[in-house]
């Protein structure tokens, strides 16, 4: 496709002053292009490295990240870490224990974990019913 610079512009302007129009092809454009990379230069304009400062850590709090933190977690994450607290265990405790008291352990905390969710049911069950009544 040749340009004609006394032409328009695909759009229907006029091309901007200044704006250099030379004739050829693409392939011809392409070609020039490839032959003279970096704009004409003999190599890359050189660019400084500078690793970016983390300076993140400034603006955000303790309690900011505590918080990011937390959100993290899965909703399951988040239960089991709440009923684990309620018993008074820790991952670091239930790892230090024997396979056999572990093992008890771990059905006290499912039977808790199952017990919220049950009255989670059934407190939603009861806001729908308020809501809609039958």
């Amino acid at each position: 496709m040749k340009i004609n610079p006394t032409d328009t512009s695909p759009l229907g302007r006029q091309w901007p002053k200044g704006v250099e129009v030379s004739g050829g092809t693409f392939e011809a454009a392409l070609t020039r292009a490839r032959e003279t990379p970096y704009g004409g230069l003999t190599e890359a304009p050189a660019r400084e490295a500078k690793p970016l400062p983390d300076t993140r850590d400034k603006y955000i709090s303790d309690a900011q990240a505590e918080f990011f933190a937390y959100m993290k977690k899965s909703p399951e994450e988040r239960l089991r870490e709440a009923v684990m607290k309620e018993l008074g265990l820790t991952e670091d405790d239930l790892n230090a224990m024997d396979p056999e008291t572990r093992k008890v352990a771990e059905e006290a905390i499912a039977e808790k974990i199952k017990e919220r969710l049950l009255a989670q049911q059934e407190s939603d069950k009861e806001k729908v019913s308020r809501t809609y009544p039958l």
